[in-house]
């Protein structure tokens, strides 16, 4: 499948080259304005020319010409609107998938909006909704981050969400909203994890037993957390009766 991530933290790029790159074409941006760059409308140029010089427009056709009435330039608006709709390219992905908070750019801003640069915003909530306007046909937002770390994580608890996130249909896009889906990955080159030594567990302590090191959940190896980008993928591609039957569970 054809795939556009938006994140800009570096291993959650990194989990998903882990995760989905392998076995599809995976691109990665990571900023919001790169991503409106990749999902906004693609024209075939070469295409629109040949519509309008069907319609009577060759190559060449100058509209500042004396001997150009009004009536031409009129119809020349219109055929070039209509070659220009005939034009658009396809959607270029099948999927887009979309970290929620990222750093404010600086397009746009000013004056006040100044003081905003580099502070997380939603991004991820207008790139779902543009990237569905110009038609995906799946698209899924995920954060790392729970109710306790950002006010618009924390604005998520009422729709009671668990580990599947919210699975809808906006239009005709299929759109899944998910918090907190995550999975260690091993460090690369793999390393014993300074934590537990490579023994996977970090040790005893009086009256109890040991138990499975945080760090890297009883792996022993070296690990860092990411994103499940893969499971976010399974819920948007899954049939509809499958996933209420998981979320139901």
């Amino acid at each position: 499948m054809k795939i556009l991530l938006v994140d800009d933290e570096p291993r959650h790029q990194e989990s998903a080259k882990r995760l989905l790159g392998e076995t599809h074409d995976l691109t990665i941006v990571t900023d919001p304005d790169t991503a409106v760059a990749k999902l906004r409308p693609q024209y075939d140029e070469a295409k629109e020319a040949e519509l309008l010089c069907a319609a009577g427009f060759p190559e060449g056709f100058n509209l500042r010409d004396k001997s150009v009435s009004e009536e031409q330039r009129g119809r020349y608006w219109a055929e070039r609107n209509k070659a220009h709709i005939a034009s658009r390219l396809p959607f270029p992905y099948e999927v887009v998938l979309l970290d929620l908070l990222m750093p404010a750019t600086r397009t746009a801003m000013g004056g006040v909006g100044e003081r905003l640069v580099g502070q997380l915003m939603p991004y991820g909530y207008s790139l779902a909704l543009y990237a569905i306007q110009q038609g995906a046909p799946r698209v899924g937002i995920l954060t790392d981050m729970n109710h306790h770390h950002h006010p618009m994580s924390a604005a998520l608890d009422p729709l009671n969400m668990d580990r599947n996130g919210l699975v809808t249909t906006i239009g005709t896009s299929r759109f899944v909203l998910a918090r907190e889906l995550s999975l260690t990955l091993p460090v690369l080159p793999e390393k014993a994890c300074p934590k537990c030594g490579g023994t996977g567990d970090q040790g005893k302590f009086e009256g109890r037993n040991s138990y499975e090191c945080y760090s890297c959940r009883g792996s022993g190896k070296e690990s860092f957390w990411g994103k499940d980008w893969g499971k976010l993928l399974e819920l948007l591609v899954a049939e509809t009766s499958a996933v209420l039957a998981s979320v139901s569970e």
